[in-house]
């Protein structure tokens, strides 16, 4: 059995095969953490288009799938006045926005993504995401999620 160090915490290792287990299982809990703190804290810019009815929703997204210009679809059919600016909403984080839409923007995870069709007391919705504000380099080194580490972490994002 091996012993590891990282300040006040040992990690125990049997073997290597213990050791691919438990890095397997750090790297997974690594990316979990950095997706909940991505959507937790990092703001983001959407596009989007705003219409009241599903069927009228359907329609543009079919467009979109076929390769329509979102800006271009904003602009003629959103209900929004963000529809003049090609649908732009400019940068939010976490809380700001409607809870439906909110989740479906945070879930999106790459610029360009276009989400389903989200419902809100406003009508029918298609997001289109534009950028995601880069996480601080000190949130990605791993030395900070080791056991322990994400419960406190969660913790303190929840003001608790």
């Amino acid at each position: 059995m091996s012993v590891s160090t990282v300040g006040s915490t040992s990690i125990y290792k049997k073997d290597k095969i213990q050791q691919k287990i438990i890095s397997s299982q750090e790297s997974e809990s690594f990316k979990k953490i950095l997706t909940e703190i991505r959507r937790r804290i990092s703001p983001i810019r959407v596009r989007h288009i705003l219409v009241k009815a599903r069927e009228e929703a359907e329609e543009i997204k079919r467009q979109l799938d076929q390769g329509g210009d979102f800006a271009q679809l904003a602009h003629k059919h959103s209900a929004c006045p963000s529809g003049r600016k090609g649908g732009d909403l400019g940068y939010f984080g976490p809380g700001q926005m409607v809870k439906p839409f909110e989740d479906a923007s945070f879930a999106l995870d790459y610029p360009g993504e276009i989400s389903g069709i989200t419902q809100t007391n406003f009508g029918y919705h298609l997001i289109k995401l534009e950028h995601r504000v880069a996480l601080p380099n000190i949130l990605k080194k791993r030395w900070m999620f080791f056991p322990g580490f994400r419960k406190q972490f969660l913790k303190i994002l929840n003001g608790h």
